[in-house]
């Protein structure tokens, strides 16, 4: 079965694009035909919405690619949830410390293989995060790898999330 709005193969019955996020319909005939695409055409960016399920959908997924748009909206979200954490729960031993610190575990590894899939988008391998050990170049060196565009055509961890064929 192929998504109906970025076209790409999707298990069947399921009701959201992993990819997109786009909303099937459900036995539609149209969901069973990949739609044309142009070659080279860039697909749709991420949604927000959409960077949230893949941030949780791809748990442990340490290969492949991952885009700009669903690296920095997924980063987003992670902010906004910590940010309302340490507002709310800023008074030691209470309950809201505790399940920031729930949450921020129970994210470290999704955001450590998120990092590794947008550095594979750019054709880096998942050590480069070692130059985060390296105060101030080091961090300056990562977030230039995380905003480059995606590198064109397939590289060693996969084909380009961005394009179609």
């Amino acid at each position: 079965m192929f998504c109906s709005k970025c076209g790409n193969i999707m298990p069947d019955g399921t009701k959201f694009c992993p990819s997109c996020g786009a909303e099937q319909a459900p036995h539609s005939s149209a969901v069973n035909t990949r739609p044309q695409f142009e070659h080279g055409q860039p697909l749709p960016s991420v949604s927000f919405g959409a960077a949230i399920r893949l941030f949780f959908t791809n748990y442990a997924n340490f290969s492949g690619r991952s885009r700009r748009s669903e690296y920095w909206f997924a980063w987003l979200f992670l902010w906004l949830v910590s940010t309302v954490f340490t507002i709310l729960g800023s008074e030691e031993g209470g309950f809201l410390f505790a399940l920031s610190s729930l949450w921020s575990l129970a994210t470290l590894v999704p955001g450590l293989a998120l990092s590794f899939r947008r550095l594979h988008d750019v054709g880096r391998s998942g050590l480069y995060l070692l130059w985060l050990l390296l105060p101030i170049v080091g961090w300056i060196m990562v977030i230039v790898q995380y905003a480059k565009d995606s590198q064109p055509g397939s590289n060693q961890y996969g084909p380009n999330p961005k394009f179609c064929c």
